[in-house]
């Protein structure tokens, strides 16, 4: 299947630039965590060579391994902006099978391997994604053939062996866990949900964290506090869950360095440590907690803290014969500290547009910001902390520059002067005698004598 990129003038959308951008890091990103030396990155870069993969707008699922050394010393050299392809003007044709529904047909097949292209396309029709006969069945299998999804092997038993990496930060794992639901003034429950970062190597726990929400700003959050406390790892190991697919936690990574790799689906044996770790959480602390007792999430995430810090860390882990703790301090040397440069709050920053009103407000999370009254009637880029809305960033293609604006105190603005309208400069003159008018015409001219002198 050829898959061309729609119209939009002679500029790639950023959006699908920045795809391929990410997409090429995935691919490099296994050979940042090699050692030089000895023809290695080499031998990973053939290896990867070797390999299919689904290339963002094409319908091939080869690279060479020219390409892949490329794309890798650009990325060494100059960082994740030498990866967004360069800007061409041969746009402006239709996909064969547009974005939506080939994400669509892909998680059909993936989830049942075995139906035909007359049942997946007549669920496409049913859910309004294409037209009958949009797509014919020949493209559906090219489609299916090009994605490597036509494979129908029989089941087999599966090669699954225990692992383990040396070092701290060579690899984290992260995942969630529900966990108690806390009464609220009204008498309903309130649920939360514990997100936690293990490293592999030392079974120590990076950051975990009780949230109120299952969202990407508080997955974002809880990385963020791992990243402060522990440094930057080389992987970082998630599931396939859609909040861990996300775009923004990608970007994230390949601006730090970080390889991020997904589990298989329906395969938690991968994150087996971390699962475990869930379970002693389940046995030595959700167990002896009282739900009744717990006021709120931060009551909580103190005593998970406590436990933490005070009995987990500190205890001799069966497999690895020490306490985590004493296994990080005693391998601290390797861990690669965040760098200087890097505004981690900047770096999870989300982004989007916003109209501004008439009062020179606009509207955030269901929270109105005081914007001013430069943006009146402005589309603006709105930066901002998900988890932080005390403030916000705004521009404009007026006002590039970045401005803070804060929540709207609608009683604070009552006691404000109001900024005066600038008038036009009047375009009519007031001549009270024949001699202004004289003046007003000829400015130059000398003034006419008075009668006395003539």
């Amino acid at each position: 299947m050829e898959i061309i990129l729609p119209s939009g003038g002679i500029f790639m959308e950023e959006a699908r630039r920045q795809q391929i951008a990410l997409f090429r890091f995935q691919v490099i990103a296994p050979l940042l965590s090699v050692d030089p030396g000895g023809g290695r990155i080499k031998s990973a870069m053939e290896d990867l060579a070797s390999q299919t993969w689904d290339i963002p707008f094409s319908s091939r699922t080869t690279l060479s391994r020219k390409i892949i050394e490329q794309w890798f010393y650009a990325y060494r050299r100059y960082g994740l902006q030498a990866l967004y392809p360069a800007v061409r003007d041969d746009y402006g044709h239709s996909r064969a099978i547009p974005d939506e529904v080939a994400h669509s047909i892909e998680e059909m097949l993936r989830a049942r391997p075995n139906l035909t292209a007359r049942v997946v396309l007549d669920e496409l029709v049913a859910q309004n994604l294409i037209q009958p006969d949009e797509i014919k069945p020949a493209t559906f299998y090219r489609f299916r053939k090009a994605m490597g999804l036509d494979k129908r092997s029989p089941q087999s038993k599966t090669d699954r062996r225990a692992f383990t990496f040396d070092h701290p930060n060579d690899c984290w794992q992260f995942d969630t866990l529900y966990g108690p639901q806390l009464a609220s003034p009204d008498g309903s429950r309130l649920p939360t949900y514990l997100y936690a970062i293990l490293d592999d190597a030392t079974r120590l726990i990076c950051h975990a964290q009780f949230y109120p929400l299952h969202r990407l700003g508080q997955l974002q959050d809880c990385l963020k506090q791992a990243l402060l406390k522990r440094g930057v790892p080389k992987k970082l190991y998630v599931d396939n869950a859609q909040l861990f697919c996300s775009r923004p936690l990608l970007l994230s990574c390949a601006e730090l360095g970080i390889q991020l790799i997904h589990s298989k689906p329906y395969t938690p044996q991968g994150r087996g440590k971390v699962e475990r770790w869930f379970r002693t959480v389940r046995l030595q602390f959700l167990s002896r907690l009282d739900p009744e007792a717990l006021t709120d999430l931060l009551h909580l995430n103190h005593l998970l803290n406590a436990w933490i810090e005070g009995q987990y860390h500190l205890a001799i882990h069966r497999t690895l014969g020490e306490a985590p703790l004493d296994k990080w301090i005693r391998l601290a040397d390797s861990v690669r500290p965040l760098p200087a440069y890097i505004d981690l709050d900047r770096l999870f920053f989300h982004k989007t547009t916003r109209l501004v009103k008439k009062d020179g407000t606009f509207q955030l999370k269901r929270k109105a910001f005081d914007a001013g009254v430069f943006f009146i009637d402005e589309k603006i880029d709105v930066l901002y902390d998900p988890n932080d809305l005390r403030r916000v960033w705004v521009s404009s293609p007026s006002h590039p520059e970045e401005v803070v604006v804060y929540p709207l105190d609608a009683s604070a603005n009552r006691h404000l002067p109001r900024a005066q309208p600038i008038e036009p400069p009047s375009s009519s003159y007031d001549f009270k005698s024949l001699d202004d008018l004289r003046r007003h015409m000829n400015p130059d001219d000398d003034p006419p004598l008075c009668p006395q002198t003539r």
